[in-house]
């Protein structure tokens, strides 16, 4: 329906769902649009916060006890049906029925419309070539025994194949289905964001390509500008791109600058930098090096076990500066010698860059981690430089 505001509305128009907005008429009607957690808005119908007087949705054939399923539509529809003055179903046969309180019976019913027709369905849109490397850095995210929540998209379809070789997955989510064209609001993800990081073990990942569909704009940016945000920054956790994954829960501004840096698309790492450092996200003083260009080699990263406990032994990355400054301060006096050929007190950031900062094809630090994902603890280093002239390290 497309308001028109050179004659009465016979309607007010009241929408949760915007979709992407790609449609004209939906870009027209944005004012309609209500910003709220999907989560909320069946308590706000049933105590007429917002109230429905008609309420027209598809459902089941009855069962022989009369109940109909909602089917595909249980999220804010029983509500609706159950606060509404008056209740209008059209009966499709296309409509599956489901498990779980999602029904309603024909006795709740005022009008009833007998009518098959398809439900709707959209054509899936083209996998983006990013969506194999961001499930790969993903998966290794998720332990066997999880319960995993996935959106909608290519990415997480990518995400949910990879899972497969992992055991006893279990599935709480609003869906997990093949991708109908994205119509959404503000949904569930920040409930579900906040469930899953306040659950024992849990981890709120955020996927995203680091670039459009055209490979023109960097989605990583250093400002949200005229754009709905769903999940404020105190509640994002675990980014991935195709480009590697970072941690950003307790990290200050600065720290999580330079972590989504390292995951953004190179090309446009250095005008981020800069932007980065103009606005104050970092310090003037900062220095984009050659190493935040570089590419995280995921093929060279491994967990194995050692005396029962899971090491990680991986490429350094630049978030990994103020770590390997604790591992050094932690050496005793004769293996700082050994390492450094002197004795040493001090390591200082602009050093430690140095040597760890690296460009992963010249040179390249290897550093082996025990603990949580963005949380864990360096317990030892290695450096490794190329000698081109005979092509080893």
């Amino acid at each position: 329906m497309v308001a028109d505001e050179s004659v009465d509305q016979i309607f007010n128009l009241k929408s949760f769902y915007p979709g992407s907005l790609q449609h004209e008429a939906l870009r027209r009607n944005t004012r309609f649009i209500t910003p709220i957690n999907l989560s909320a808005i069946p308590n706000l119908i049933k105590s007429r916060a917002i109230p429905v007087h008609v309420a027209l949705v598809q459902v089941s054939p009855p069962d022989d006890f009369g109940w109909m399923s909602l089917g595909i539509a249980v999220d804010i529809s029983l509500a609706a049906v159950q606060s509404a003055h008056l209740v209008i179903v059209q009966v499709n046969t296309e409509m599956p029925r489901v498990l779980g309180w999602c029904s309603i019976h024909v006795n709740e019913v005022d009008v009833v419309v007998e009518h098959d027709e398809r439900l709707l369905r959209v054509t899936a849109p083209p996998e983006p070539e990013s969506a194999a490397m961001i499930a790969g850095h993903t998966v290794r995210l998720v332990d066997d025994g999880a319960t995993i929540q996935v959106g909608l998209g290519a990415l997480h379809r990518a995400i949910v194949k990879g899972l497969s070789e992992k055991n006893g997955l279990g599935i709480h989510s609003r869906f997990l289905t093949d991708p109908h064209h994205l119509f959404s609001g503000v949904t569930g993800m920040l409930d579900f964001m906040r469930g899953a990081t306040q659950s024992k073990g849990g981890k709120a990942i955020t996927v995203l390509s680091s670039t459009s569909a055209d490979g023109k704009t960097s989605c990583i940016v250093p400002l949200l500008e005229k754009i709905p945000v769903v999940v404020p920054r105190s509640d994002i956790h675990q980014v991935v791109t195709e480009y590697g994954a970072v941690n950003l829960l307790g990290k200050s501004i600065q720290e999580r600058a330079l972590a989504l840096i390292s995951i953004a698309h190179p090309q446009f790492r250095d005008q981020l930098f800069s932007e980065a450092r103009t606005i104050g996200l970092l310090g003037s003083k900062r220095i984009f090096k050659d190493s935040i260009k570089g590419i995280y080699p995921l093929k060279l990263e491994e967990t194995v076990k050692i005396n029962d406990e899971s090491v990680t032994i991986r490429p350094a990355k630049p978030v990994d500066t103020r770590r390997i400054q604790e591992f050094y301060y932690e050496m005793g006096k004769d293996d700082i010698i050994s390492r450094f050929f002197q004795e040493k007190r001090r390591f200082v950031r602009d050093e430690i860059e140095e040597r760890t900062q690296i460009d992963y094809i010249k040179d390249l630090s290897i550093v082996a981690v025990v603990g949580e994902f963005g949380f864990g603890k360096v317990i030892g280093v290695g450096e490794y430089f190329l000698i081109p002239q005979k092509n080893i390290a």
